[in-house]
């Protein structure tokens, strides 16, 4: 009854664990954030960049590059998934873009003209500058100027740096100077808040990059890459949970192999890879308790942690094929595993002081998972594995 209780709260606290884990793949995630320049890195992806959005390129002689990217354009918008798609920027129709841009060359431009700014959001000096442009509205004939002057009252886009992008040769950022490269900007409908997301949502961009060139042949070979957040973080994920995929298994398989290399015993090292893989079961629920969310790198925890805690069955296996009694074998090994355990849990442990988010976490979890390995191996190991020796000998003894 009480093992059955353990067992209850046991599996009440992998749920609450797993329940909470979420998984992190943003790059900039995995800096420090307190630094400045990471800080407004982030602000200007939340504020100035639409974060899903995705870009093809097309590469192609000038007119068959318009007309490849004019196409697609149109095809995309017509699928369920896609929000929103276009191949150029009409910027009398898109304030909000026009908004953003400023603000962002306004953010990176030089110091000195942003001071100038601010000295004409003054209390006095804005109630002169409207009290000028309401003046030169009443008497001027340029529709150029009315157009501006109605729209930028304040003169935010006298900057030289905005003079320069609005000028007649960048007023089309989706295309080179030569026509020859163009960009096809896709949104999705819904947001993409995950890797996940992210994934489902490149391999739907993707096919239908298939069924277009299928339907659109002279066009085929124009689709030069896709970019974009959303092909980022879906590229790195993928190959983050490939090198998890092959990374883990690969590391057991080798740890069994040395094990029964050292023992010539199958049955210890069944026992074996079934403990090492509770352990990274409990591992990773209490670094979703701990955590909640787990930045991707730290996943590389799992082959140091299998590693480390495969040394622990060594050590108690080889004691107790030299004492043949497993009550002895476990005094003899348990005290310098534990204090093994303490020391190396330490030593990862102080990952944390080094300022990443991505290695301290690792460091965190291959600290926790040691300690649960010891605690699992001391207590389990032998005495699943005993029972199979004597049954072993036994079985010989009467062949």
């Amino acid at each position: 009854m009480k093992r059955f209780g353990w067992l209850l709260m046991l599996l009440f606290w992998l749920g609450l664990g797993f329940a909470q884990l979420g998984f992190q793949t943003d790059p900039l995630d995995l800096l420090p954030g307190d630094l400045d320049a990471v800080r407004g890195l982030k602000w200007q992806q939340e504020r100035l960049i639409n974060p899903d959005e995705t870009l093809i390129t097309i590469s192609s002689p000038a007119e068959e590059a318009a007309a490849a990217a004019e196409s697609l354009a149109v095809y995309l918008r017509s699928q369920p998934e896609v929000g929103d798609s276009s191949w150029q920027r009409n910027l009398t129709n898109s304030a909000a873009f026009v908004s953003d841009l400023t603000a962002y060359l306004w953010l990176h431009g030089d110091p000195q003209e942003f001071a100038a700014l601010m000295d004409r959001f003054e209390p006095g000096a804005l109630k002169d500058q409207l009290q000028t442009v309401t003046e030169r509205l009443a008497v001027t004939f340029s529709p150029e100027e009315i157009a501006r002057l109605s729209f930028d009252p304040c003169g935010l886009l006298e900057m030289s740096s905005a003079k320069r992008f609005f000028s007649a040769q960048s007023m089309d950022p989706f295309r080179s100077a030569d026509g020859t490269f163009r960009i096809v900007r896709v949104n999705p409908k819904d947001s993409l808040p995950d890797h996940w997301a992210c994934i489902g949502w490149i391999k739907h961009v993707r096919g239908h990059l298939v069924n277009w060139r299928e339907e659109n042949p002279e066009h085929a070979a124009a689709i030069g890459a896709i970019t974009g957040r959303p092909s980022f973080v879906a590229e790195s994920a993928s190959s983050m949970e490939r090198d998890m995929e092959r990374a883990i298994p690969m590391t057991a398989f080798l740890v069994g192999m040395l094990f029964w290399l050292a023992h010539r015993r199958w049955r210890p090292v069944a026992v074996l890879v079934l403990l090492l893989t509770g352990v990274l079961v409990l591992t990773v629920a209490a670094g979703g308790l701990i955590f909640g969310t787990l930045h991707a790198i730290s996943l590389g925890f799992a082959a140091i942690l299998l590693g480390v805690c495969a040394d622990y069955a060594l050590v108690l296996y080889g004691e107790y094929r030299a004492s043949g009694d497993q009550a002895l074998a476990g005094r003899a090994a348990n005290h310098g595993i534990k204090w093994s355990a303490i020391t190396t849990a330490v030593a990862f442990a102080a990952l944390v002081l080094g300022g990443l988010p991505g290695l301290g976490q690792l460091g965190l979890l291959v600290a926790v998972g040691v300690l649960i390995g010891a605690e699992v191996f001391v207590r389990v190991f032998l005495r699943r594995v005993g029972p199979m020796e004597q049954s072993e000998s036994t079985a010989t003894a009467f062949s």
